[in-house]
């Protein structure tokens, strides 16, 4: 990742169904969107934190879902690339919250999406803070 993408909780993806769903009606592409969409959101809540860098003060322990919601807008095909744009506007104190819009190649809005989760890390130096993200401003 270029150095000036790193601690930006932002993230975009191209995603779509493997192999042809042109048979299965729209509720299968509902569900297909619904489980991609969870793939990636979360882990944008920690980009601030830069937990993947190799000199990284703080490595992920955990990450689990407290709550996913996906809201359909228009109709789609999952077999077809969906643009996902991704960020957090909060971390802090071991919480993150990510909201998503999933559009189609020609810019429709086709879903939007939300999650909040949990974060677990160790750090590597003895003295804990908490891991805050505010407004683009991290604070250790």
């Amino acid at each position: 990742m270029p150095k000036d993408k790193r601690g930006l909780p932002i993230n975009a993806i191209w995603l779509r169904a493997k192999g042809d769903m042109s048979e299965l009606g729209h509720v299968h592409h509902q569900c297909m969107l619904a489980y991609a969409s969870d793939f990636a959101l979360l882990s944008t809540t920690l980009k601030p934190f830069e937990m993947d860098a190799p000199d990284a003060r703080y490595k992920l322990g955990m990450l689990v879902s407290l709550d996913h919601s996906v809201w359909f807008h228009e109709p789609f095909r999952a077999d077809e690339w969906l643009l996902y744009v991704m960020e957090s506007p909060r971390s802090a104190s071991g919480r993150g919250l990510a909201v998503g819009r999933i559009y189609s190649r020609d810019g429709v809005l086709v879903a939007s999406t939300a999650q909040e989760g949990v974060a677990r890390g160790t750090d590597s130096e003895p003295d804990q803070k908490t891991l805050e993200f505010r407004n683009s401003v991290a604070k250790l």
